[in-house]
């Protein structure tokens, strides 16, 4: 299953749950940073501690990449 979510981290929690999931729609990573740098900050610094253990045991490549180039964002 393909999917479009959020990439905060709680998107991104949604991704890495389902069984099946063959991969993330996603845009280029100039265009995720040029998004994030107008996204809301405090909503992702408050979903990334409830979120880190999770995110980096998914078994999920572009999980994982698009968790760690959101937190790079936000010096996480």
């Amino acid at each position: 299953m393909w999917v479009f979510v959020d990439y905060d981290p709680a998107g991104l929690l949604i991704a890495a749950g389902l069984p099946r999931l063959a991969g993330i729609i996603a845009a280029e990573p100039a265009r995720l940073v040029r998004d994030l740098a107008h996204a809301l900050p405090e909503r992702y610094q408050d979903q990334f501690p409830k979120t880190t253990a999770a995110l980096d045991a998914s078994g999920n490549e572009q999980v994982r990449a698009l968790r760690t180039l959101s937190a790079a964002m936000y010096g996480l």
